[in-house]
């Protein structure tokens, strides 16, 4: 295996050196996540796993593209697909998904919009089926060991100024030839990041353009949407689709106090402590929104998460809720033997960069009796997991 490494490093820095385009992430989110939904969207996986497959030749002349993982939420009735490799196929791929995503959820909500199911709201912002694509640099780490493989403890990146913008502006053409297909379908599409002219960052552009922060989100109050609702003109709603400066990840941190009320005042004032234009870590935006349950989450965008990192919010978690009990418990007139506000689940989602060059590296261990044997099996603990997401609701 380490020799299958070793050469999988070998192929992917010959890979690059050959002009094929910078490796890139694509980050596809759609609204849909429920039991109802998991036929459509476990087509789409199955879908984009074949195509994948058969864009990457063994010799990978044309390049290289893979999905790197895909995960569904039934509380917020969303769904999201990674993928990751070489400029022009992820162009290919990401358009052919968003394209067909949209085409059949559209038809989908046509075909129940009679249904008892169709009743349930969702706590999640919506704006439209395929609301937001999110187009990333994928930075290649020197490795002083070859022979180690990706791993976070011996990933240097080196990349100058100039490697960096052009990465940068192919992320930018990727998210445009993207955003064109969905545009030709009929969906609205709103450009951000280097994708548009002014480099907007993709919260302005929701708060700006669409009702991505009054459908659902606590800022205002406003109360749960039905998901049917983009009010855009068109049958698809609008979607957000461009490219940040760096490699963005997600991460959330679920609440639960003695109330729903409780829950609801801390998860507004976790998000205020830690999002960036409050005065928290640097390259942190923070959402607080109703999850299931009576629970609330803290839903955050890491911008910059070599600076503002996963560690880094959770060690600030840590000192905000020692602070706010103690708050709390101060307004008491009785003692309180236990803490008011609890920490239910903080957790990652989506992909790191290491897991999109961990997953790439996959296509290079080529075995003579089985040219995908590493990216099969890959496949297939995808699909397993997409389906646990359903499961663990029924």
């Amino acid at each position: 295996m380490t020799e299958q490494k070793s050469l999988a490093a070998d192929a992917m820095n010959t890979l690059l050196a050959s002009g094929k385009g910078s490796l890139l992430a694509c980050n596809i989110y759609v609204s849909a996540g429920r039991i109802k939904h998991s036929k459509i969207l476990t087509s789409l996986i199955h879908k984009c796993q074949d195509e994948c497959r058969s864009l990457t030749s063994t010799d990978h002349k044309k390049g290289v593209v893979g999905l790197v993982h895909a995960y569904a939420d039934e509380a917020y009735d969303r769904s999201s697909f990674h993928l990751a490799g070489t400029a022009d196929l992820v162009a290919e791929v990401a358009s052919n998904l968003a394209v067909t995503a949209l085409t059949n959820l559209k038809n989908f909500e046509v075909d129940t919009i009679n249904s008892e199911d169709n009743d349930k709201k969702t706590t999640h912002p919506f704006v439209g089926f395929v609301d937001h694509v999110s187009v990333m640099p994928l930075l290649i780490p020197h490795m002083p060991d070859s022979h180690a493989g990706f791993k976070d403890s011996n990933m240097v990146f080196k990349l100058n100024e100039k490697e960096m913008q052009v990465q940068r502006e192919e992320a930018s053409n990727v998210s445009k030839a993207i955003g064109s297909s969905m545009a030709d379908l009929g969906c609205v599409v709103y450009s951000y990041g280097s994708a548009c002219k002014e480099n907007t960052p993709l919260a302005i552009v929701r708060r700006e353009k669409t009702r991505f922060f009054r459908s659902g989100g606590l800022d205002k109050d406003s109360p749960p949407v039905e998901s049917s609702g983009t009010s855009s003109g068109s049958p698809y709603g609008i979607a957000c689709v461009g490219s940040p400066d760096n490699f963005t990840e997600n991460f959330n941190i679920r609440l639960i106090a003695g109330s729903e009320q409780e829950t609801k005042l801390a998860a507004i004032s976790l998000a205020r402590r830690i999002r960036e234009r409050d005065g928290g870590i640097v390259g942190v935006e923070a959402l607080s929104l109703p999850y299931s349950g009576g629970t609330f989450e803290v839903a955050c965008n890491l911008l910059q998460p070599r600076e503002g990192s996963r560690d880094s919010i959770r060690k600030e978690i840590e000192s905000w809720l020692y602070s706010y009990n103690k708050v709390i418990k101060a307004h008491h007139d009785h003692a309180l033997k236990s803490p008011i506000v609890s920490i239910d689940d903080a957790y990652g989602v989506g992909t790191t960069q290491l897991q999109c060059l961990e997953v790439l590296q996959k296509y290079f261990q080529i075995e003579p009796s089985n040219s995908f044997g590493a990216l099969y099996s890959h496949d297939k603990k995808i699909l397993e997991q997409f389906d646990e997401y359903f499961s663990e609701n029924v």
